[in-house]
């Protein structure tokens, strides 16, 4: 019946573009369809005025989405800091992103299927319940300094990561369908969201170095937190519109109900009522209104959705898979490491192994350091070799031997390097932060969030272009 009744829609629809200029972005299909909905006394959700609020807050669930996708990305050094482990360390945090990213492969199929057979508000509250979960566990995996949990919750991130999209996508189409705001609401949607990424890189290394790592990862749980509540409220308002859409619009639904009561499995009674001859003939066909033929189209889609419909997509549509691939493959993998690759390269170079301190097993700054200095010298005093100055970590000791510390702030008791690599220096631990090396943790801090802003400015660019080449579309389209 599902086949039938789906061939039945796409002729209707033909008879109802051509009758009652249904779907259309330019101003003059635009006016036209809304003087042809009012005459008809019909009520569509691009009708009402508090689509735009309906904008504003899907632009900010996804807000919230983007900003805790990028968490790892913004605390690569101070993560690295935070766990004390350094030899597998990049192993580990790629694999943040890899178990984030892997499940998206497939679900969007599954999720797309959800969304038309339960309705897009619901699950975009199911999927953002599973982004504010997987962030949870991400946090406590933080705090915990446990790896397994970490890449659990960022697991059951990846979950509802693209999927929430999907599914906002698909409200902004129903609140913006046909209306020559369609293209801009998808632009100012985009542009809000890379947002998130914005103030992640901004927020999350400043929160981490003047807090804590764990206090940074917390935030992106209550940036989610924030989604699904505003979730809840798209879906409220989105029932509400579609009740008074429904009250509105009681002759258009009752007679495409009327139609489809009338069409019996066994022997296609409404196939026999006009006439087998009538349904090729689009000249024939009755005539639906645009809320008619959308409603009918709502029934198809809810109960005739199958995977190989994918099958039937154009060329067009797999053109523009391959390139969004292109695109996230060259751009994301890089943010993902940009931090510690720029610090290494441009803003945290280490010094020369020439560079050394006045006094080699003494401490460089702070409460512990040499009251009269312990300044960085050449010590063959080579030409072209700089010991400090910007972009250049400060130098540490050779070799320390701190032991019986009573500083409950510190992490350990006993310090001992011999030698003393840059990777032994923890700046979440107060010893190193301001008893041994100072300078060399603020000038990383400094560092870490020069790199975060720079690693901003992909996403600024796309939140500024975004709405722009939105509204240059809708004249294009």
């Amino acid at each position: 019946m599902d086949h039938e009744v789906q061939s039945i829609t796409s002729k209707i629809s033909i008879s109802s573009r051509a009758s009652s200029s249904t779907v259309g972005t330019s101003d003059n299909n635009y006016h036209q369809r809304e003087q042809a909905n009012a005459k008809a006394g019909e009520l569509t959700r691009s009708q009402l005025e508090s689509r735009w609020l309906i904008l504003a807050m899907s632009c900010m669930v996804l807000f919230g989405s983007y900003y805790s996708y990028d968490n790892p990305s913004a605390l690569h050094t101070q993560l690295k800091n935070h766990m004390h482990e350094f030899e597998d360390y990049e192993i580990y945090f790629n694999r943040l992103y890899s178990v984030c990213s892997f499940p998206n492969i497939f679900l969007p199929f599954f999720g797309g299927a959800f969304v038309d057979k339960i309705g897009a508000p619901i699950c975009a509250v199911g999927f953002s319940i599973l982004l504010l979960l997987g962030q949870i566990m991400f946090a406590l995996g933080v705090n915990f300094r446990s790896w397994a949990l970490m890449l659990i919750g960022r697991t059951v991130y990846g979950l509802g990561q693209e999927n929430i999209a999907i599914a906002q996508s698909v409200i902004l189409a129903d609140w913006f369908v046909g209306s020559r705001a369609l293209s801009l609401a998808f632009g100012v949607s985009l542009s809000i969201s890379r947002l998130g990424s914005v103030l992640n890189n901004f927020i999350t290394p400043v929160v981490a170095n003047d807090v804590d790592t764990a206090s940074a990862a917390w935030i992106g749980v209550m940036a989610n937190a924030l989604s699904v509540c505003l979730s809840v409220v798209v879906a409220l308002l989105d029932r509400s519109a579609e009740d008074a859409c429904n009250e509105k619009n009681v002759f258009a639904k009752s007679r495409i109900d009327k139609m489809l009561s009338e069409f019996d499995e066994d022997n296609a009674q409404i196939v026999n009522k006009y006439g087998k001859d009538e349904w090729n003939d689009p000249d024939h066909l009755p005539e639906l209104s645009f809320e008619a033929a959308r409603h009918l189209q709502r029934i198809i889609d809810r109960n005739s959705v199958q995977y190989n419909d994918m099958f039937r997509l154009g060329q067009l549509f797999w053109y523009l898979c391959f390139s969004c691939s292109v695109v996230y493959g060259c751009i994301l993998p890089f943010n993902n490491v940009a931090q510690g690759i720029l610090l290494e390269r441009d803003y945290f170079r280490i010094p020369s192994s020439e560079c050394v301190l006045k006094y080699p097993t003494e401490c460089s700054t702070g409460s512990l350091a040499n009251p009269n200095g312990n300044p960085p010298i050449d010590l063959y005093e080579s030409d072209g070799i700089v010991c400090f100055g910007n972009n250049i970590a400060p130098v540490l000791p050779s070799s320390i031997e701190y032991v019986d510390l009573e500083d409950e702030s510190y992490d350990y008791s006993n310090y001992k390097f011999d030698p003393l690599d840059i990777y032994d220096v923890n700046c979440n631990d107060n010893f190193w932060r301001s008893g041994c090396s100072r300078d060399f943790c603020e000038a990383q801090f400094q560092a870490t969030e020069k790199a975060s802003r720079i690693m901003s400015i992909p996403y600024i660019v796309s939140a500024i272009m975004s709405p722009f080449l939105g509204h240059v579309g809708k004249f294009l389209s």
